[in-house]
């Protein structure tokens, strides 16, 4: 909880004079799981009903451009939709391209922890869109909408819809940091206000899920 959420909190609390009204706004604004009555838990904020409508805003767009955006890479398909990596594929790219540093390949590239760490990392991103339903790594039925499952969903959106970025404004791997991150500053929102509005971090590039995302989309648009 950053601070300035826990103030918020608390101003919000200040207007109500009894604990009645304490109770009814807990209600509207929290959802209160309870597996015995003796164990009583507050699971889910409002900032994850945030969340849950952002994930339901972002899979509408998804539907949406497969079905009426004629740019989209995926229009009209009815067959189930995969979207990720192939870990093994990008490492076995890198060993053709730095084939001439045999250290780099050696200790980085043929390196098991890091091969674990990239399939990790691609399980997380993968994406799977069926008969109008959303499959993130092997989850049908979110509990949580966490920064990472937006972020993995989001990324199927944009990839989704590269046949509507305009090659000429992203010409390298900043440019098109920029826009996933950012938007085209008209119509298409980036990641970032997403997860703002949810309370997450944004983008970080100190941030391995993130970059690693980031460079997924790189390989699908170059």
């Amino acid at each position: 909880m950053t601070a300035k959420f826990k103030d918020d909190s608390i101003e919000s609390l200040k207007p109500l004079e009894n604990e009645d009204e304490i109770v009814k706004y807990i209600c509207t604004n929290y959802h209160v799981y309870t597996p015995n009555e003796s164990n009583v838990r507050i699971l889910y904020s409002s900032q994850q009903n945030t969340a849950k409508d952002v994930f339901n805003e972002i899979t509408d767009l998804i539907k949406k451009s497969i079905t009426s955006n004629k740019n989209s890479l995926y229009y009209s398909k009815k067959e189930q939709l995969n979207f990720g990596i192939d870990s093994s594929e990008i490492l076995k790219n890198l060993k053709k391209r730095f084939n001439n540093n045999a250290d780099f390949v050696k200790n980085v590239l043929e390196d098991k922890s890091f091969a674990k760490l990239l399939q990790k990392l691609d399980d997380k991103l993968r994406i799977v869109i069926k008969d109008g339903s959303v499959v993130i790594g092997e989850e049908t039925e979110f509990e949580r909408f966490t920064r990472t499952k937006l972020i993995a969903l989001y990324y199927a959106l944009f990839i989704v819809n590269l046949g509507d970025i305009n090659e000429s404004e992203i010409i390298d791997l900043p440019g098109l940091f920029s826009d996933f991150c950012d938007g085209d500053g008209e119509d298409r929102k980036g990641i970032n206000e997403y997860l703002e509005k949810c309370r997450y971090q944004k983008i970080s590039e100190k941030n391995i899920f993130d970059m690693f995302t980031v460079f997924a989309v790189f390989f699908e648009k170059f």
